[in-house]
């Protein structure tokens, strides 16, 4: 499998927008907090061009109730398998007609530690460049 990694595009940060207020409007009962995470939401990162969002919910029960069906509904795929690892994580993404990945939709507990381990993370990123510049560096080598 090959990873595509694209030079930033401030379009993203439109998608992301664009999908988060899809998101709220039709969910926002059940939603605390809709970020963007992962590397492009990190500004000049090279990345693949996947936007990820992560759902902030009281309950994951609550998200197993609405949501799940609510995203299937837009062509999101649940990926319950992914569980066996990140229990505490409700995972979806949403492939384009070539099955190349658009949005990846992380449903977490908010406030929740992998909730704030994704947000400092980015922020780190995002307020420390040099930094961000050196994990791009990491991330983009090959084997």
């Amino acid at each position: 499998m090959t990873i595509e990694l694209r030079k930033y595009d401030s379009t993203w940060k439109q998608q992301f927008e664009c999908e988060k207020q899809k998101i709220l409007t039709a969910a926002g009962n059940w939603i605390i907090a809709v970020e963007h995470i992962g590397s492009i939401s990190i500004p000049n990162m090279r990345a693949k061009p996947t936007i990820d969002i992560a759902i902030g919910v009281t309950s994951l029960s609550l998200a197993d109730q609405h949501l799940l069906n609510l995203f299937g509904k837009w062509n999101y795929l649940y990926l319950q398998k992914l569980e066996a690892h990140i229990p505490e994580r409700r995972y979806l993404q949403k492939l384009d007609a070539e099955g190349r990945h658009l949005f990846h939709l992380h449903i977490l507990l908010h406030d929740d530690e992998l909730w704030k381990n994704h947000l400092r993370f980015r922020n780190h990123l995002i307020s420390h460049p040099e930094e961000a510049k050196a994990y791009a560096a990491v991330t983009t080598q090959h084997p």
